[in-house]
């Protein structure tokens, strides 16, 4: 039967709404005015929606969250299918509708930074009812990414749990799914270290593996208005870490093959031999110091057989460069570290030499490294901007310098390679000029020796005549 005027009807039980809009073909529960085909109202004592078996519809005490739903079976948003592909909630979106969005909106209070939408994964073992601790080697949730023709895995975001209060976050690109042994990030949360192609980083970087690089294309390259181009080619083996800028490091890098760089003469515009006798005039004043480094947490006791770049740059300028860094010219833990409005005042137990605007390197007892720009507030305290609990100690390092000086040791060493060349020339001159004393010596010798004969001889002779008595011929 169809009604073409409009008729809403309520049926009232036991305090209960439910209303029929016979016209607009709506529904509603709990709902005077439906708008919808069905309307609930959840926000009631009696919570919102179920759908399911008895568990979920009958069992006392399972109750909807308020405005909510609990649902036992599969739920699908933009499908038709009824298993999905294997998960309780499937999401199926279009390419006229983009992309599926999490959307957050917030009001913070008292300066603290907003929270944006995040999704929660929880695990445990057992049930619902009964959860028990999760074991060491247990995955906490992953996300994959697969096609809907193929059961591979292409990439995955992981994570395992390692026992007590840490995890591991394992991003992988290896189609191997859990437990592949293919391209894969690990994050230990257990040390903090990072492992590239290996589940079990020993480093703060541990990066495992090697690949050939084959690296061939057109760059452009714009300087004062004009561009030119060149083609490069790069073919090398066995490269484990490929940078395309420089790599700074704090401490020392070990090699156990040593160091190579590149030199080719393609890469060059030859100026000219380097003068041998002026670089072995400079090595000459070149002073080699002994030394121990303040930072001896990261550098070591030990003593050090090396060069000043400061009294290096008066004769050797060329193997001096500067850069921005923070030095350990304050070196202390702070005497207080006080909280106040959006940051926090550091007093140094000796006068800091800070400057308004310099960041100073903070490093916190608790762990974690601080860059923060420095308020000067007087000799020994300082305000920094910080908006985040500080608990423990804090050892105030140093400030930034921009004048800090390196040294290139390569240059000091084809310092040396030119001034030994040059000594080389040398001891070869006065080798030959030995070579050619000695001879000479050999022939002041040879001849003192007949000058001695001679002597010997006319010596002889002349004892000889002493015995010689004329004789008369005529006798």
């Amino acid at each position: 039967m169809r009604i073409n005027h409009s008729l809403i009807a309520a049926v009232f039980a036991a305090g209960a709404l439910i209303t029929f809009d016979v016209q607009a073909q709506n529904v509603g529960i709990g709902v005077s005015n439906p708008q919808s085909k069905l309307s609930v109202n959840g926000s009631t004592s009696s919570g919102g929606l179920a759908v399911g078996d008895s568990t979920y519809t009958s069992t006392a005490g399972t109750v909807a969250p308020t405005n909510g739903a609990i649902i036992a079976g599969f739920v699908g948003i933009g499908t038709t299918l009824k298993t999905g592909y294997g998960g309780r909630l499937t999401v199926v979106g279009d390419n006229s509708s983009g992309n599926e969005t999490l959307v957050g909106f917030q009001t913070p209070t008292g300066g603290a930074a907003m929270l944006g939408p995040s999704l929660h994964f929880y695990a445990a073992r057992g049930t619902e009812a009964s959860p028990l601790s999760l074991v060491a080697g247990d995955q906490v949730g992953s996300i994959a990414f697969l096609s809907p023709v193929s059961t591979v895995a292409y990439g995955s975001f992981e994570c395992n749990y390692n026992g007590g209060s840490n995890g591991t976050i394992l991003i992988r690109a290896d189609g191997a799914g859990r437990g592949g042994v293919g391209s894969v990030i690990d994050l230990s949360g257990a040390t903090g270290n990072v492992g590239v192609n290996i589940t079990t980083p020993i480093a703060s970087l541990h990066v495992a593996g090697s690949s050939t690089i084959n690296i061939s294309g057109t760059t452009t390259y714009f300087s004062g208005g004009s561009a030119s181009l060149s083609t490069a080619s790069i073919a090398s083996n066995g490269v484990g870490i490929y940078s395309e800028q420089n790599i700074w490091t704090a401490a020392a890098i070990l090699a156990t093959s040593g160091t190579i760089t590149s030199s080719d003469s393609r890469l060059k515009n030859i100026i000219g031999h380097s003068d041998a006798v002026e670089d072995l005039n400079t090595l000459k004043k070149i002073d080699v110091i002994d030394y121990t480094y303040i930072d001896k947490v990261t550098c070591g006791d030990g003593v050090h057989k090396k060069v000043i770049a400061q009294q290096l740059e008066k004769v050797f300028p060329e193997a001096v460069t500067m850069h921005a860094d923070f030095l350990p010219d304050i070196f202390a833990v702070a005497d207080k570290v006080e909280g106040g409005d959006g940051g926090y005042v550091i007093t140094t137990p000796n006068p800091h030499g800070i400057q308004n605007g310099e960041r100073v390197r903070l490093i916190l007892e608790k762990g974690g490294v601080l860059y923060l720009s420095a308020k000067v507030i007087d000799g020994a305290k300082f305000f920094v901007a910080f908006d985040k609990p500080l608990t423990g100690k804090v050892f105030v390092y140093g400030r930034e310098h921009n004048d800090v000086r390196g040294v290139d040791y390569d240059a000091i060493s084809m310092l040396n390679v030119s001034a030994t060349q040059e000594l080389a020339k040398k001891v070869e001159a006065l080798e030959a000029e030995n070579a050619e004393l000695k001879a000479h010596a050999n022939r002041l010798a040879t001849l003192e020796a007949r000058m001695e004969e001679l002597e010997k001889s006319v010596s002889s002779q002349r004892n000889g005549s002493d015995t010689i008595r004329p004789v008369a011929l005529n006798q």
